[in-house]
Formats: C-alpha cells, structure tokens, sequence
C-alpha cells in the first residue's frame, strides 16, 4: 500500500504532481491510499495507468482547477494503444467551482476489467438552483467510458452537465462498450441527457441495473448515431426514474441509428417518467 505523502491535504497547494508520482511509485498489483479527510487540489490530469491498481479514496476530495479543457482523473495504459487491466477507483469525490472550461471528471479509456464504486462528482456552479460540475454552454462531462469491456459502476452520484458518457473505444474498431453493467446510478444533468451514447459506439451485452434515477435532463438516455457500421447486441435498463426533465417534449429514451449501424435488443424493465416515451430507430427486437 502507497500513500501520496508529499501531496498537500489540505487544498492549499496543487498535489497533482505528488499523487501522479506516488502511483507511478506504487506500480501494478498496488493500492494507492488516499488519507480520510484530505482535500487535494488537482490543476492537470491525474493518472492512473498500472494494472490492477487500485486507488482508495474513500473521505477524501479532488478539488479540480484546470486551467484549460482537460481531464482531472484518467484511467488509462501508459501505452495509449495498450487497454489498462484491472485495477478500480472507490469511494472518490470530485468537485469543481471552475465554470469555463471543458472539463471531465473521471474518464475511463480503453479498460477490461475496472471498477468504479461509490463515486460523487459535483460542484459549486449554480444551474438553476443546483449545484452542478459544470463549463460553459453545458460543455462539461462527469464520467466518460470509451471502452472497452467488463467495466463495472457501482453507486454513483453525478451533477454534470453531460453526466454519464458511453463513447467509443479508441483501439478497436468491433468492440465498444461491452459486456459493463453499471449499478445503482443517479444523474443530474444540464442542457444534456442524463446517459449520452456518443456517435460511433458499439453497444453489446450492457446493463442499466437497481436504479437508474436521472434529473434535470434533456432525455433520459440520448443515442444518436450516424457514422456507425457495427450492430451492436443487448441493452438492459431496469427501474428507469426520469424525472423533472428540461421539456416534456423530450423523449426518456432517444435512439436514433440513422447510419449503417442497428442495434438488437433494447429493454426496459419498470420505471416512471413525467416526458415523452421511449422514440426508437434503427432497432430491432425493442
């Protein structure tokens, strides 16, 4: 077990620098432990690259200050073209007072086999009368997944702009997102949907699960696609709760696969709405 000792903890002083070097230290097959009740401001990327490392953060803030369009924490191989194996990131919180940038919270690229457990992503700007991780015109992302399978949330709270991100996975070009499930999950969001599939992703064997409360957004789940060309396989959303939504006049459930692209087999097990329904393209066997 490594502890970031030299990063200061109390928010004072940028531990960026500190806690990068103390995980590099740590190697794979480690835990990073994070003291309870620190505070630690982080002005870059902090980056989580070795195997099977985990990072216990439970009582302790990330306090996020970019001073450009950047990630505060990254999961992802030293190699960008390697996927990273294993490894999780439990008990975080990240917060932000920044309004300008374009900023992610936890981005995770091109991982097998990681989990995510009692995460919080928040901030202080005020949108409407919430305080949410927030930039610009809606610009700002919670958690962003780009691949690639066996990825696996657990209790999460995020208030972002863009919370929750399926994206595509940057070294292959037939697996996206598959085979994740993502457990007991609130989202707020703000001039987005609570769940955004981007363009291009492939879809396969990924569930919803518990609870999938989302407010405050646009559509529940957003998913347009018009670059795709692989089929993807098996969406699971149980106990959708989508409530005091932008416009009524945006659908819960917004698939539209106007590309090559089709998706077999959405479904959605319970849940309440007070918007439109479920509007589907491109989809068979909903």
């Amino acid at each position: 077990t490594f502890y970031p000792w030299l990063a200061d903890p109390t928010g004072a002083t940028d531990a960026t620098a500190a806690i990068n070097a103390c995980a590099a230290a740590a190697g794979a097959n480690s835990v990073v432990q994070f003291p309870a009740g620190s505070t630690f401001l982080i002005t870059g990327t902090l980056q989580h690259q070795h195997d099977f490392q985990v990072w216990s953060c439970y009582g302790s803030i990330f306090n996020f200050a970019p001073i450009a369009d950047d990630i505060c924490y990254e999961r992802k191989a030293a190699t960008a073209s390697n996927s990273a194996w294993g490894g999780a990131l439990l008990g975080a919180r990240f917060t932000s007072a920044n309004s300008t940038w374009a900023k992610t919270a936890v981005a995770v690229y091109d991982a097998r086999i990681f989990a995510i457990r009692d995460l919080i992503i928040g901030g202080t700007v005020v949108r409407g009368s919430t305080n949410f991780w927030s930039g610009t015109s809606g610009n700002s992302t919670g958690l962003r997944i780009r691949g690639r399978e066996l990825v696996h949330t657990e209790n999460i709270y995020i208030a972002a702009d863009k919370p929750f991100v399926l994206a595509p996975s940057p070294n292959t070009s037939v697996v996206g997102v598959d085979h994740c499930t993502f457990l007991h999950t609130t989202l707020l969001a703000y001039l987005n949907a609570g769940v955004t599939i981007e363009d291009g992703t492939i879809i396969t064997q990924c569930s919803f699960l518990g609870r999938l409360s989302i407010n405050l957004a646009r559509e529940g789940i957003k998913w347009h696609d018009t670059t795709g060309t692989v089929t993807g396989n098996g969406l699971k959303i149980q106990q959708l709760r989508a409530e005091q939504p932008e416009s009524t006049a945006y659908p819960v459930l917004d698939v539209r696969l106007t590309g090559s692209a089709r998706m077999q087999a959405i479904t959605i097990d319970g849940g309440f709405c007070n918007q439109a329904g479920p509007y589907l393209r491109g989809v068979d066997q909903p």
